[in-house]
């Protein structure tokens, strides 16, 4: 091969990889900024049902009730929000090094896997919650809690899916 050759070759080789980089790079920013979105969305639509006063009066409870309830919402409430403040700095954390003019990858995979199980901590902290709840509840109150808690632990096909037609199935759902 003569030298001509070999450096088009090799010109072209660090065009392709350098646009392979970017086209990684760029989905995984876009990726970021749409479960950002998503979330945002998710906690807008859900924030006013688990509102502790809408809550109880949803729920019709007894003052016992609503003290009990009282008690398990601050809770909840506080570690959820210790958990979010956790996920945002995580994800903080992620995006500066996404910039960084040579990213780790093992480093984003590192915070992508503890972003995770904090999404997963936030998953079992809501179901205690909805499950400590439920304890306190008359037959006919627990209805009304499912339909409280629905939007949270259920798909809901008239506001669309980023997932693509395959569904619900395979969405993770906050």
């Amino acid at each position: 091969m003569r030298i001509e050759d070999k450096n088009k070759f090799l010109t072209w080789a660090v065009v392709v990889l350098a646009l392979l980089n970017l086209s990684t790079i760029g989905t995984i920013v876009y990726h970021i900024i749409t479960e950002k979105n998503e979330m945002s969305k998710s906690s807008e639509r859900y924030a006013s049902p688990l509102n502790g006063q809408d809550f109880i009066e949803t729920l019709d409870f007894t003052h016992e009730q609503k003290e009990q309830f009282c008690l398990l919402n601050d809770s909840f409430r506080a570690s959820v929000r210790d958990i979010n403040k956790e996920l945002d700095l995580h994800k903080n954390s992620l995006f500066t090094e996404l910039r960084k003019a040579n990213t780790d990858t093992v480093a984003c995979n590192r915070i992508s896997d503890e972003i995770g199980v904090l999404h997963k901590l936030l998953k079992v902290k809501t179901y205690q919650f909805y499950l400590d709840v439920k304890k306190t509840c008359r037959a006919d109150q627990q209805e009304k809690l499912n339909a409280v808690f629905a939007p949270i632990f259920t798909f809901d096909e008239r506001l669309g899916s980023k997932y693509g037609k395959k569904g619900h199935h395979e969405r993770s759902h906050h």
